[in-house]
């Protein structure tokens, strides 16, 4: 596939999250799993997000703020009716209100994908650092 000047691609990538059970009873959290559709972005953005994200010792920065990550990064999802549903009981279609709601339904959430999609962009480029011959990929 060639590259296209000025274009930037987008490509997909399953999440994996857990959350409370809906009906507020303590017991095991339930785990959900979409696929979201993420944004290619510049090997600099990448890198000051990645910068910003992390405090002291590669742990993750306290005050950062991963709704705005996921307000940056997350372009589409697959909808699946069993895990993210419309008032009406279809599954919700993406859209900026949808991702809103999405993230705004529980702290974790925002953390969980911003967080698996840095994960996700660090695997991919180890991956072409392997294929390239060990060099690291810079772009």
């Amino acid at each position: 596939m060639a590259f296209i000047v000025g274009e930037a691609g987008e490509y997909s990538w399953p999440i994996t999250f857990k959350v409370p059970p809906a009906s507020g009873a303590k017991t095991q959290w339930e785990t959900h799993s979409m696929t979201f559709r993420f944004k290619e972005m510049t090997q600099d953005r990448f890198n000051e997000i990645y910068e910003i994200s992390q405090a002291d010792a590669g742990q993750p920065n306290p005050s950062f703020d991963w709704s705005e990550l996921c307000r940056e990064v997350v372009v589409g999802w697959t909808p699946n009716g069993k895990v993210y549903l419309d008032t009406d009981g279809s599954p919700a279609e993406f859209s900026d209100v949808n991702l809103e709601s999405l993230i705004g339904l529980h702290c974790m959430i925002a953390s969980t994908i911003g967080g698996q999609w840095l994960d996700c962009v660090l695997q991919r480029q180890e991956g072409k650092a392997k294929n390239s011959g060990g060099r690291p990929f810079t772009g």
